[in-house]
């Protein structure tokens, strides 16, 4: 049947109509989710007040609700910065600690993979890296195209995604984005071992557990209905994965809080890896390496954790802190 969704009418970008009838949608979510929204929610101290719930989400990270803070645009989005609106006080200024690549750090851990501990553990840009192990031949990209590329294989594998939804993400052919998933699982052998013998193990014991031993029931990997099954597979890997990472923030959230007693700062915001704080500018710099030391060491694994950390007077405008 006939389609008018986002999907299909940006692939028809170029005819007026379309360009006006996409920008129209855009602006009318930015009003309606993002600043309609938003006022909606603004008490009389003009804050706002989200609940941030522990078992909504099946892998066990944190949701953000009345309103949800976890899916404000990050750039700009119909020319507006909706993240420039959130602000502290007149005296206090907001930080964000950001952890770097956790999912992949996870995996690295699991995993045991070793050119990928080895890059984590060396400080490589881990993106790079990929490039340079799966892309060397091909002498038409450029350095950045090459790295983007590799940024999008990198996740596509976390996630479970086939060559059909690589290809399309990359925009190349079917057969060139199974090569890149083949070279990828020659170089990170350890990747392929450790997606094989979790997806064998589950089909054994219909469950998987986080890296903090929380539990989430797979049956659907034994099904019958080969969508539902491939989704259980799914499931499986990103449970492990994105759940580990949840345990990984949650602790560091348990283990800051009573830390932040000893500066005035509050933590007032987590958007999945990332935690936003409210605090004074005499305390900036000692803050921030409180915070960074606590989110670093928040659990122990094969690779090191990394925290970037930013500070500006809303949370549109941060730039990193240097120590």
């Amino acid at each position: 049947s006939y389609s008018t969704d986002n999907d299909v009418l940006t692939e028809l970008r170029g005819y007026p109509i379309v360009d006006r009838i996409l920008e129209y949608r855009t602006l009318q979510k930015l009003h309606s989710t993002y600043l309609r929204g938003l006022l909606d929610h603004l008490d009389k101290q003009d804050r706002i007040h989200s609940s941030f719930n522990q078992t909504v989400t099946a892998t066990g990270r944190l949701s953000s609700s009345a309103p949800n803070l976890q899916n404000i645009p990050v750039g700009e989005m119909g020319g507006v910065t909706v993240r420039r609106a959130f602000s502290g006080d007149r005296e206090t200024r907001l930080g964000s600690a950001d952890y770097s690549q956790v999912e992949l750090r996870v995996m690295a851990h699991f995993s045991q993979d070793p050119e990928l501990v080895k890059a984590f553990r060396s400080g490589m840009d881990i993106h790079t890296h990929t490039a340079e192990r799966v892309f060397s031949r091909r002498l038409d990209l450029d350095a950045g195209e090459r790295r983007r590329r590799a940024k999008i294989i990198n996740f596509s594998i976390l996630y479970g995604s086939g060559a059909y939804s690589l290809s399309k993400e990359l925009g190349v052919g079917f057969s060139e984005a199974r090569r890149f998933i083949d070279e990828y699982f020659d170089t990170f052998a350890g990747v392929r071992r450790f997606i094989d013998d979790t997806l064998e193990k589950t089909r054994e014991e219909l469950r998987v557990f986080t890296l903090m031993g929380r539990m989430r029931p797979i049956p659907e990997i034994t099904s019958a209905n080969r969508n539902v099954r491939e989704n259980g597979q799914r499931m499986a890997i990103n449970t492990i994965i994105q759940g580990s990472a949840a345990d990984i923030i949650k602790q560091a959230m348990v283990r800051l809080q009573p830390r932040l007693e000893e500066f005035p700062a509050h933590m007032v915001m987590q958007v999945h890896d990332e935690l936003v704080f409210e605090y004074f500018p005499q305390t900036e710099k000692p803050l921030a390496e409180l915070v960074r030391q606590e989110m670093e060491n928040a659990v122990k694994l094969l690779v090191p954790l990394e925290v970037t950390v930013k500070t500006g007077p809303n949370w549109g405008d941060l730039t990193p802190l240097h120590y």
